[in-house]
């Protein structure tokens, strides 16, 4: 909650900042300025919550899913055995679909040439480039066609390598990811769960330093404001307010950019 707050809160700051920009070279009443500023940062704001909230709206997990999705990766974490048989339970909803040592091959109904690998890799520690390139040589006999693999966090770097293999489509699904795209539409959910609690509630500074540690984000909207205040020393010179003006888009830009990740088909089997 108090870090979607402080999120909120730059964004605001950011647009006050822009239309504050803009409106101040035109009119030359500061409180005139200041009222027209903030209520164009009113109506940009609305239309933000509006476009932004309803595309987010089908990748976003409510509250009690989100906690549904950490207990079924935590159980997963602790017994492996229960996330093979659950997968392959699942694979079996609309494909053809068998267990081979650790993994599950999924058959395409329609063509049973084309094969899918969905490997569960449930660990506290994300998965990483040498894991996955791991995963990748204990599959290879099986010859897939795509090869999705589930786990609690997926790092950056194995995003990358997904990137550079051309031959192979590799599907990341990290633990949100997967009951968005795989356990919340086959509406089978893993029976059994246990109550297990491994993750710590952050303390106040740690979602603060979270909230502000956008370091380009915050780079753009520095050198914007050296930039503004430069305006005032110069009578408002244009070209100030349009390096100004582009600084603080682009610290806008860096506020909305997602976190390391891939675009995901609607169908992952």
């Amino acid at each position: 909650m108090v870090l979607k707050f402080f999120n909120v809160l730059f964004r605001l700051f950011l647009i006050y900042l822009i239309c504050f920009i803009w409106v101040r070279y035109f009119v030359s009443s500061l409180g005139l300025c200041l009222a027209i500023t903030s209520i164009l940062t009113f109506s940009f704001e609305i239309l933000i919550r509006f476009f932004l909230d309803r595309k987010l709206a089908k990748n976003k997990l409510k509250a009690e899913e989100e906690k549904l999705s950490e207990k079924i990766s935590s159980n997963f974490i602790f017994n492996p055995k229960l996330a093979q048989s659950y997968f392959l339970k699942l694979a079996k909803i609309n494909h053809q679909a068998k267990k081979v040592g650790g993994y599950i091959e999924v058959f395409n109904s329609e063509n049973q040439s084309v094969k899918t690998i969905l490997y569960p890799c449930y660990s506290f520690v994300p998965i990483s480039a040498q894991t996955l390139v791991e995963i990748i040589r204990k599959t290879e006999k099986s010859k897939p066609n795509k090869l999705v693999v589930c786990g609690y966090m997926i790092s950056k770097e194995a995003f990358d390598v997904a990137k550079k293999l051309p031959d192979l489509k590799i599907v990341l699904l990290g633990s949100k990811e997967c009951f968005l795209k795989l356990i919340k539409p086959s509406g089978i959910y893993p029976e059994n769960l246990k109550e297990v609690e491994f993750s710590s509630k952050p303390k106040f500074k740690e979602l603060l330093k979270a909230a502000i540690s956008k370091q380009r984000a915050k780079g753009y909207l520095l050198a914007s404001l050296i930039l503004l205040f430069s305006s005032f020393i110069v009578r408002m010179n244009i070209y100030y307010l349009v390096f100004s003006s582009i600084l603080l888009i682009l610290s806008f830009v860096c506020y909305f950019i997602p976190a390391a990740g891939q675009k995901l088909d609607e169908n992952i089997l």
